[in-house]
């Protein structure tokens, strides 16, 4: 190991947990011995000075190197100070002190590194590229180019961005777009790489590949977000650029007023230096991570998981939330909303089980969900013959003797199968409410049985969480990749006013810089890939717990555990508490520093003393912000 590296370890070592916790039992044994005959220079408080303070010297020297004024800087001037005097164990204990507030502060604004892992494996490690020929052959996405005609099967992933040119398909795009269902695709329609094909398989040319694919773009977006994140200077070290000079001013003119006052030089020197050691802004350094430690572990007995004490402060300055819309306000899985018979004679529950038992054999997500609701209402199948599966338009088949079939109403208009006036109206308002929609019909010739809509269902607690956002004068936003047919729907069911429908990725991200140029906050809360960097580029990224993918729980700066929408008014009433909290815990220890400062001014404390009273403002601190979860806001809420 280079000699570098080793002093760089060596760095390390004395910032962890274990040297600060021997640093405080040396201290506790120095505080022990303070008033027996053991001459001070024997004290164990040396060992605190030297494994808690070196770090703080370094760190002085360091921000000096760059011409900035740090907490550091005052801290050492009274270290050194009080061991000119002999007061080893007023040195011990400003370090000590020191140490563990950084040690809080570390631990709580660590962040984990990002991953971008599970955008990268979207794209397939082999495309099916056609020869002349047309025969397949396995090659590199790297090796594509514009114009390659590439063959995609049933579950296979687009390894480029292309566009459809021969046979029909259902397209997964959820990690790119977040639509919550599968987009049929028919020739001409374009094509993105690391969708899936989830039925049929179907030629595409390429039109993009490599870096220059939707994918791609996703993935370069997180990576800026990553690299230009929200600067959030330290509390203490911004109090410090201040303090510093002022103490420093104010501890030369106690001096220098007490040789005038006809004191002892070497009283002068020991009031000045009690200035000094009561000055330092261990309190400062403590009030903001005790409060954010204390509301992290409360966070977390109700299922939130914050990673950061900076969103937590930033949080409670947010104005706006911005909500995904599949798997965020909805629970991201299709469920049969509609089942209309074309006839009196046939009810809803025969319609639902001829239309399971054709779509039986089928593996498209929405055959899926009339099977589920089917099997729900404990519905029997009946055994069909000759069935075809027809990708992009629907199935044919044969049931107790009749053909049938089922699929999308555009294949129905190109048949030209006639639609009775009943399930003609249905089915435009159904469209217009952004359901995904099939017919069923009949016979030789086709008519029409009836209709069946599917949609994402809203989740129960959503209509009252935006409620009580509007309670505590938030406003909420609905960004989604959705339809606008269907995310106007959603929207005007929860009475939101701001939503913008079929949002790419940048999309979102544009949204969200718009509103934080007019100087609003804001947090967003999302589920899918394709959020990750609206996640990233918000003042607050919150990631649902459950249905949320790694990576978005890994970008995002807090996670709701249980997918429980519900929490968030806690979150925010405990953001806004702890920032309370911090602000009260700096004027507190602002005003001891203030009486500790006049009092050693007057002689009444020494630099031991002096460093016992201005710890009480440190116990205080933390006394505080352990009584955090006792505010009236967070018991009033669940």
């Amino acid at each position: 190991m280079s000699p570098i590296r080793t002093l760089d370890h060596f760095w390390e070592l004395l910032e962890t947990p274990r040297v600060t916790l021997v640093s405080g039992l040396c201290l506790a044994a120095a505080f022990a011995l303070l008033y027996t005959p053991l001459s001070p220079l024997l004290t164990p408080a040396w060992v605190c000075v030297l494994l808690s303070g070196t770090p703080i010297f370094r760190s002085a020297y360091q921000a000096l190197g760059k011409g900035r004024i740090t907490s550091a800087l005052l801290v050492s001037v009274a270290m050194i100070a009080s061991l000119v005097l002999g007061e080893i164990f007023a040195a011990g204990e400003i370090a000590f002190i020191m140490a563990l507030g950084e040690l809080l502060e570390e631990r709580t604004i660590a962040r984990a590194r990002r991953n971008l892992g599970e955008l990268l494996a979207l794209q397939p490690p082999q495309a099916r590229r056609l020869t002349a020929s047309g025969a397949e052959e396995l090659v590199p996405p790297e090796s594509l180019r514009p114009g390659d005609l590439l063959r995609v099967h049933p579950g296979e992933r687009l390894p480029a961005d292309g566009e459809l040119c021969e046979g029909h398909a259902a397209i997964d795009q959820a990690p790119l777009t977040g639509e919550s269902l599968p987009v049929d695709k028919a020739p001409g329609d374009p094509l993105f790489c690391g969708t899936l094909n989830t039925f049929g398989a179907f030629t595409f040319r390429v039109t993009s590949a490599g870096e220059g694919t939707q994918l791609h773009r996703l993935i370069t977006l997180l990576r800026e977000a990553e690299n230009h994140p929200a600067p959030i200077q330290r509390l203490a070290d911004r109090w410090a650029a201040r303090l510093v000079p002022f103490a420093m001013l104010i501890a030369l003119i106690g001096a220098l007023g007490c040789l005038l006052l006809g004191y002892a030089p070497l009283e002068a020197i020991r009031r000045g230096v009690t200035v000094l050691v009561v000055f330092c802004p261990c309190a400062l350094v403590l009030a903001t991570p005790t409060a954010i430690v204390a509301a992290i572990g409360l966070a977390a007995r109700h299922g939130l998981l914050i990673r950061s004490g900076a969103a937590l402060e930033a949080l409670g300055n947010v104005r706006d939330l911005a909500f995904d819309k599949t798997g965020t306000l909805t629970a991201g899985r299709l469920t049969l909303t509609d089942c209309i018979p074309a006839t009196p004679s046939l009810t809803p529950n025969a319609l639902l089980a001829r239309a399971a038992s054709l779509e039986a054999p089928s593996e498209h997500p929405l055959a899926k969900a009339i099977l589920a609701a089917a099997d729900t209402r404990n519905l029997p199948r009946t055994p069909i013959v000759n069935f075809q599966a027809l990708p992009g338009r629907g199935l044919l088949a044969t049931c107790e003797g009749l053909p049938y079939r089922c699929g999308s109403p555009r294949w129905f208009t190109e048949e030209a199968i006639p639609l009775p006036p009943t399930i003609a109206q249905a089915l435009a308002q159904c469209q217009r409410a952004g359901k995904a929609t099939l017919l069923l019909a009949e016979g030789e010739t086709p008519r029409v049985c009836g209709l069946l809509a599917l949609a994402d269902t809203l989740r129960p607690e959503a209509p009252a969480l935006l409620a009580a956002l509007k309670q505590r004068g938030l406003r909420a936003h609905l960004l989604s990749g959705d339809s606008e047919p269907a995310v106007a729907t959603l929207a005007n069911a929860l009475g939101l006013e701001h939503f913008q429908a079929a949002c790419h990725p940048e999309d979102k991200v544009a949204y969200l810089a718009n509103l934080r140029a007019q100087n609003r906050p804001v947090a967003m809360i999302g589920d899918g890939l394709n959020d990750a960097p609206a996640l990233k580029s918000a003042t607050i990224g919150i990631a649902m717990g459950v249905s949320a993918t790694e990576l978005t729980q890994s970008v995002a700066d807090i996670t709701l555990m249980q997918d429980r929408l519900d929490r968030l008014p806690y979150l925010l009433d405990l953001a806004r508490v702890t920032t309370t909290t911090i602000h009260l815990n700096l004027a507190a220890s602002l005003l001891i520093n203030l009486i500790a400062v006049i009092l050693s001014l007057v002689g009444l404390l020494t630099p031991v003393t002096g460093a016992l009273v201005h710890n009480l403002g440190s116990l205080l601190v933390i006394f505080n912000a352990a009584c955090l979860g006792t505010h009236h806001a967070l018991r009033r809420t669940p």
